[in-house]
């Protein structure tokens, strides 16, 4: 990813849910900005004019190029923090989770949205609001070594339990080596899928709607999912598929694995 301008002080990702209607490649958002989102509400301009909107890669601006139309929804109100981000007809990849950066903090900006928002059938959308102090498991991704059989990171897990796990791709993430609008931003994340299987065979552990990409704040980019309903002494393989961007381009692909063992223990 790269920073778009100078000019904008802030930007946070929004996570978009591109799986629960599969082969969809035209999608819409309405979301609502959270209340408590006070990086945005402390430093966006009254008129919401400076917020602005990219592609994963953090420099592709959303415009009649890239989508029909764009707006901060009715009402937008930094005293009563009300506002919404609702985009009409962005082009994605079918059956994958994406983003889009929301930047603001741009005192001199002119109105940035574009065209005439219509009926929306909006995917899910998430803010991610969540700093390095309160996640975990983290799963610290690599490759796996050669001839390997089973992922080598492990995690417990049990039965009647419902588990985030948070897959930290900071250190895989490239960054730049000299700086572009005073950032190293360089390498973004722009699709991802999730998978698990057990014996070889898919299985339903995971949550295919409850992904997340997001900046931890004190730690990069990540990627949260969620596990439930596991079979007592059974082996989990939880797959991670990464598509990146360079700066408007294709970037890379690879898999990550973990191998979620559930162990329901006995108290007798």
């Amino acid at each position: 990813m790269s920073w778009y301008s100078t000019d904008f002080a802030f930007r946070v990702p929004i996570s978009l849910d591109n799986v629960t209607t599969a082969s969809v490649t035209t999608i819409d958002v309405d979301k609502v900005i959270p209340k408590d989102l006070d990086i945005f509400w402390n430093n966006v301009e009254s008129t919401g004019f400076d917020m602005a909107l990219t592609r994963a890669d953090g420099w592709t601006f959303l415009d009649t190029g890239e989508v029909t139309a764009w707006d901060r929804g009715a009402g937008f109100s930094v005293a009563t923090r009300t506002g919404k981000v609702r985009i009409d007809g962005l082009t994605v990849d079918a059956d994958k989770h994406t983003m889009v950066w929301l930047y603001f903090g741009y005192p001199a900006s002119a109105d940035l949205a574009v065209g005439a928002v219509g009926a929306l059938t909006a995917v899910p959308a998430r803010f991610s609001q969540a700093n390095s102090r309160n996640i975990g498991p983290i799963i610290p991704t690599s490759a796996e070594k050669t001839g390997s059989t089973t992922p080598a990171t492990r995690f417990p897990v049990t039965s009647n339990e419902t588990k985030y796990f948070w897959w930290d791709l900071s250190r895989e993430i490239i960054l730049r080596g000299q700086t572009y609008n005073d950032k190293l931003d360089y390498e973004s994340i722009e699709y991802v899928t999730v998978t698990s299987e057990t014996g070889g065979v898919a299985s339903t552990i995971h949550t295919t709607t409850d992904v997340t990409i997001m900046q931890v704040a004190g730690r990069g980019a990540m990627v949260r999912t969620s596990v439930t309903g596991c079979v007592d002494a059974t082996d989990y393989t939880l797959i991670l598929h990464v598509e990146t961007t360079f700066g408007g381009s294709t970037g890379r692909v690879f898999d990550r694995r973990v191998l979620l063992q559930c162990n329901d223990a006995d108290d007798q």
